[in-house]
Parts: C-alpha cells; structure tokens; sequence
C-alpha cells in the first residue's frame, strides 16, 4: 500500500499493518505530531519519521514527537535551521545519520 495524504502541513504515508510514516513536511513554529491519523475512516499509527521528512523546513521551532514514533530517518530535520527544541521520547530505537544536520 503506497496511500499518501496530507494533514497540517504533513504527509503522511500508510505503510502497512495500520501504521504511517511523515514522509515530507512543510511546517513552522511548533509542530506537535501526533500518535495517529485518519483518512477515510481508517485510523493509522504514526511509527516513524522518514528519511528528510522536514528537511529545509527553516521556520520550525520545535516539534513534539510521540511515543508511538520508534523510528527517525536519516537527515529527517537538516537544515532546519531555528529548530531549538526536540521532544524525542524514548520509544524511538532507531536514528538515522545526521538527522540535525545543517
């Protein structure tokens, strides 16, 4: 299943088994992902953050990640340059490489 769909400023793509993945993101100030999504009726699992998913999004501030995200891909926040707050929680077991590059 490849569905993707957007919701405030995120796209999300439904991967399988009911979860989803950030797969891109234009957003500012303080974003707060949240643990599920809907799309027609169907609720999904946010479980991972992908590979550049807010890369270059330079107005974010902070972001808040919840604990049903175990996984962050690599470069997912660089050059995100006024990005000063992460709430990381401890549920994520998987950091891709240079995820706050730049």
């Amino acid at each position: 299943m490849d569905t993707k769909f957007v919701d405030e400023g995120i796209t999300y793509c439904i991967v399988a088994n009911a979860t989803a993945e950030i797969s891109a993101a234009d957003v500012a100030g303080n974003a707060v992902v949240p643990s599920r999504v809907s799309i027609d009726d169907e609720s999904y699992l946010v479980t991972s953050i992908g590979d550049g998913a807010f890369y270059n999004c330079t107005d974010l501030s902070s972001i808040t990640i919840p604990d049903s995200v175990t996984a962050v891909g690599k470069v997912a926040f660089r050059n995100c340059i006024r990005l000063t707050s992460v709430e990381l929680p401890n549920s994520v077991t998987a950091v891709g490489k240079g995820v706050f590059e730049g």
